[in-house]
């Protein structure tokens, strides 16, 4: 004796599930200019991007010099430039802001 759905409704008309088989070229098609499009988009800003990190050269933060000491010793000498000025007092502002937000918490 037959069964499932076919046997319980002879006379109707069943499709068989065809899943992905219809979509799957147009929507391989549509991935793959949407992949076209990002990377002519994106790949100029990652490659500059990458460039500029790669060879950038970082600001000096101090200078030296060789002096000679009051012994008459030669020693070297360290000097802030402007941008390490800079940059320790963003560090400090820094340092200041995680302090007072931890004695706020211990409720120093």
């Amino acid at each position: 004796m037959p069964h499932g759905p076919r046997a319980k409704y002879p006379d109707a008309t069943f499709h068989e599930p065809v899943g992905w088989a219809p979509v799957l070229p147009q929507f391989l098609k549509t991935q793959f200019l949407v992949t076209i499009v990002l990377v002519l988009v994106f790949y100029p800003v990652l490659v500059t991007a990458a460039f500029w990190l790669a060879f950038r050269t970082p600001l000096p933060s101090f200078t030296s010099t060789w002096a000679v000491t009051e012994n008459n010793r030669r020693a070297r000498f360290y000097r802030l430039t402007r941008a390490g000025r800079h940059q320790l007092d963003a560090e400090t502002a820094s340092w200041v802001r995680l302090t007072t937000a931890v004695q706020g918490v211990l409720g120093s």
